[in-house]
């Protein structure tokens, strides 16, 4: 188990370099139809360089996945690769008569996409890429489960090699940020054992306009790969 946030990859990055990037996200955030003031954006951007796990809490609709999307957009080389976004919470259950096998399906199936992802961060190559993995909407119990201290007992994870047919841990990557979002304007768990390894941030985002653009539709003029290198 992990007790502490990661290590991260220090290169030499200009502050040019870096404003850029800032730039840049707040420009691509204004074109998705993000209604939020540029501190917020900013806010989250610096909360990557220093901590693996974030959550943005906030109204329902007010851009907090379409700003995982901006980031994936500006920060990453190949961002339907490098930023997946997951279901979080199984709600696509409520209405079934088995709604507990549902959810763990979908739990097991975010946790499959999470290593897959994971593996990928981890591979010599990809050191100095950016991978996010966003959980939508979660529920108390999602965020427990991944972004407080007894979630660590999810890292290190145990994965199979096919050269060793033996079960190998991988810790937690430096070039790996887990984010989730969470529908809720009345947030109350605030214990150190969240606050530990999480950053948590309460969006004051407005609600998106229906005709918002998809930030993946975006088209970046000078995507900026060089984010670990702030970090």
């Amino acid at each position: 188990m992990i007790g502490t946030p990661p290590k991260q990859i220090r290169r030499s990055c200009s502050p040019d370099e870096e404003q850029d990037m800032v730039c840049t996200l707040l420009q691509t955030a204004k074109t998705a139809g993000i209604r939020a003031k540029h501190n917020a954006l900013i806010n989250a951007y610096v909360t990557l360089k220093s901590r693996p796990f974030l959550l943005l809490v906030g109204e329902n609709q007010t851009g907090k996945s379409e700003l995982v999307k901006c980031l994936g957009q500006v920060l990453t080389e190949e961002p339907d690769q490098q930023c997946q976004l997951f279901v979080g919470h199984a709600r696509w259950a409520s209405q079934s008569q088995d709604v507990a096998r549902f959810v763990e399906m979908q739990a097991r199936f975010n946790r499959f996409k999470m290593l897959s992802l994971i593996e990928e961060a981890v591979q010599p190559e990809n050191a100095d890429k950016l991978f996010i993995a966003c959980l939508t909407r979660i529920s108390p119990a999602e965020m427990y489960e991944y972004f407080a201290e007894a979630g660590f007992q999810f890292w290190p994870i145990q994965v199979r090699r096919s050269d060793t047919s033996a079960d190998i841990p991988i810790p937690y990557p430096p070039n790996f940020r887990l984010i989730g979002t969470m529908d809720t304007t009345h947030f109350v768990w605030w214990e150190a054992e969240l606050l530990k390894h999480a950053t948590v941030i309460q969006w004051p985002g407005e609600k998106m306009e229906e005709r918002s653009r998809d930030p993946r539709k975006i088209a970046v003029p000078n995507p900026m790969h060089r984010f670990l290198h702030t970090c």
